[in-house]
């Protein structure tokens, strides 16, 4: 048997979850975190960890690969470490150059709620996922 749609939708928020919660460790080593608000940037990130599943998800399971997606992580950690490298002083990471602030993170948070909410967006065609084709004719 295949999977749901509401399956699907789950598992992505779950490994947004999982993706999220295991960058912590380096979140609360590595970053200035303002000492004020210092949970605060962890579970925004948490938050776009999840968006950015629901997203990369949906990119998989449209196109029947998991390289889409592959690509986009790779891409996403590319262009963090890129701004991690030229920040200069002590930017707010709350709002953020990096992928896991607020202000880079509002237009994975719009598109992830629109798929979540679409009934349709991660239906899978059952033929899409049938038994696989024989690689040479005849066998």
């Amino acid at each position: 048997g295949g999977f749901s749609a509401a399956g699907a939708r789950k598992a992505s928020l779950l490994v947004g979850l999982v993706w999220g919660v295991w960058h912590w460790p380096l979140i609360f080593m590595s970053m200035k975190i303002d000492p004020s608000t210092p949970l605060l940037y962890p579970l925004v990130y948490l938050l776009t960890t999840c968006a950015l599943s629901v997203l990369l998800s949906w990119v998989t399971l449209r196109s029947g690969s998991v390289w889409p997606a592959a690509v986009g992580h790779g891409a996403i950690n590319a262009f963090g470490g890129l701004v991690g490298l030229t920040m200069q002083g002590s930017p707010n990471m709350l709002l953020g150059p990096l992928t896991g602030g607020l202000i880079a993170s509002v237009g994975y948070f719009i598109l992830a709620l629109l798929l979540l909410f679409n009934r349709k967006a991660f239906a899978v065609e059952e033929e899409a996922h049938s038994e696989p084709e024989q690689a040479v004719v005849g066998v």
